[in-house]
């Protein structure tokens, strides 16, 4: 597995552990589907509200192909989420923060998970 960071130092004042489980657990998915050759690209983007943190990859078209025809259905609480707990919890905890998940196809060898974390004032 690749691992590519492009990165920057950013002061996120937000809950900071649900932030670090929001992160833990995406990675922990990504990298439990996926196949030894697949990479995953992590970048970060601050803004004055907050941090913009973007994980691109190529694991989750095993859920795009397999789960849902769109990666935000997996997020919807209607649907049986069992098959995609991992992520239903993740949005569960990205919502406690304020915060939002979008998933995106970028190209057809890679998709995108943005997570938007709101500064929150001391």
């Amino acid at each position: 597995m690749d691992f590519k960071s492009e990165i920057s130092e950013v002061k996120i004042t937000n809950d900071y552990q649900l932030t670090f489980q929001i992160i833990y657990s995406l990675f922990n998915y990504l990298i439990k589907i996926s196949s030894k050759n697949s990479s995953i690209t992590v970048r970060n983007t601050p803004t004055l509200e907050g941090v913009l943190i973007e994980l691109e990859n190529n694991a989750t078209k095993v859920i795009n192909q397999k789960k849902a025809p769109d990666l935000n259905d997996i997020l919807n609480p209607e649907e049986n989420c069992s098959g995609n707990l991992d992520f239903y919890l993740t949005n569960h905890l990205i919502s406690l923060i304020e915060g939002r998940i979008i998933f995106s196809n970028t190209t057809n060898d890679s998709s995108i998970i943005q997570v938007y974390i709101p500064n929150k004032s001391a």
